[in-house]
């Protein structure tokens, strides 16, 4: 008991330690501010590396803003375009989960100083086309007959599941057993789930189109299958880029490119007649009608 401290030392003690954590704090708020300043420096020091790229290139040209329905050939067709032109890839200039993502302004604003491209899967909500309207922002958008867009993604996600890969869907859970079902009923989920999405996708962009004034140039998968280069060349005069693709290599198309088989109507071949009529229900005359896709089915 001799060598207990007084409550007077205890006092004292607890009070110093006080002070000592007090000054541990101030001086942790100091380096949070010090961080922030010097990330905005960084930062600005970026964007004036960028712009002085931009006029070091032989080339200057405008930045190049390509919106893809998932399963689309989007990989391909970005890689491609980066590759020929020599261009970065700008990443993340939207964020969210399919089908729900929005536009990020800095990220535009970097894109538009030009000499690089970027790909998404923005969808047509009114923060996007505000941003696009706003910035005045040419962007192709790229679309593909649902039904095989649907089927490609369940290749897609299958494959990224068995990897460990995260899909970034807001059908991310997938049912209990799901890779051990037979394939017939893989699809049914994926018809209840991202065939909604797409569909969802798609309504919002047709009425865009239909009502908003847009910089945009509509392309279909069928193009890119059917005459790849005059694909390309469409997109080289939308952005006003002198030139052509027609002696340009073609990127190998493979799974690093998220390029299966690539075919048009593989659809037909693999779902059941009751998932057909499913499909054509879902999407609805009125998308079939405006993206020239014939439904398979009579629709009531």
């Amino acid at each position: 008991m001799e060598n207990l401290p007084t409550y007077n030392q205890l006092l004292e003690t607890l009070s110093h330690d006080l002070n000592q954590l007090s000054r541990l704090i101030q001086l942790g708020e100091h380096l949070k501010v010090y961080k922030q300043k010097n990330k905005e420096l960084q930062e600005q020091a970026d964007f004036i590396t960028e712009i002085c790229d931009y006029y070091d290139k032989a080339h200057h040209y405008p930045g190049l803003l390509i919106n893809t329905l998932p399963k689309s050939g989007s990989v391909y067709i970005t890689h491609f375009l980066a590759r020929n032109l020599q261009l970065p890839i700008l990443n993340k200039v939207a964020h969210g989960y399919f089908p729900y993502y929005y536009l990020i302004p800095n990220a535009l604003d970097r894109l538009l100083l030009g000499n690089r491209i970027a790909q998404e899967h923005f969808d047509a909500n009114p923060v996007n086309i505000h941003w696009l309207k706003k910035l005045d922002i040419p962007f192709v958008l790229h679309v593909r007959d649902p039904r095989q867009a649907t089927l490609s993604w369940v290749h897609h996600y299958n494959q990224c599941i068995r990897e460990g890969a995260n899909n970034y869907t807001v059908h991310i859970t997938p049912p209990v057993d799901y890779l051990n079902l037979p394939l017939e009923r893989q699809i049914d989920w994926h018809i209840d789930t991202h065939l909604v999405s797409v569909t969802l996708w798609l309504k919002q962009w047709m009425h865009a189109l239909q009502k908003e004034k847009l910089n945009v140039l509509v392309t279909y998968y069928r193009d890119l299958q059917n005459d790849e280069k005059s694909f390309f060349d469409r997109i080289l005069k939308f952005y006003h880029i002198s030139g052509k693709f027609s002696d340009a290599p073609n990127p190998q198309k493979d799974q690093n490119l998220h390029f299966r088989k690539g075919l048009l109507d593989e659809w037909k071949t693999v779902f059941t007649e009751q998932q057909v009529e499913r499909c054509d229900r879902i999407i609805g005359e009125e998308i079939f009608d405006f993206f020239g896709w014939k439904n398979e089915v009579s629709i009531s």
